[in-house]
């Protein structure tokens, strides 16, 4: 059997981080979660991350600079936002609150 893709959540709530948590465990991905930046490029340090999911609101830091760091390491990236976005982010975007259903297969698409 194939190693599980792993996903890193980089979200300054902790209840959004859980919900997509328990959505992407029972879909068979290996999740890290991080509320800074400093957690997030630490996470990529110690384990082959495969996607991130970047909060652009990221609890007084820059969610965007977040994602190029991220991408900078070599991470897939999509950002997630409850506003919209203009102009449209060179990332993948995701509205909030996230529907759980799509949410993997387009993971998946953003790794292959």
């Amino acid at each position: 059997m194939g190693r599980r893709m792993c996903v890193l959540l980089v979200d300054g709530e902790p209840m959004v981080r859980r919900a997509l948590r328990r959505w992407l465990t029972r879909d068979g991905f290996e999740v890290l979660e991080a509320a800074t930046r400093a957690e997030a490029e630490a996470s990529c340090e110690l384990a082959r991350v495969d996607v991130a999911l970047v909060d652009v609101r990221l609890g007084g830091e820059e969610g965007f600079e977040v994602a190029r760091a991220l991408a900078h390491h070599g991470v897939a990236v999509a950002v997630m936002s409850s506003l919209p976005i203009e102009p449209a982010p060179p990332f993948a975007l995701l509205r909030k609150p996230i529907e759980g259903r799509g949410l993997s297969r387009l993971l998946r698409e953003l790794v292959t």
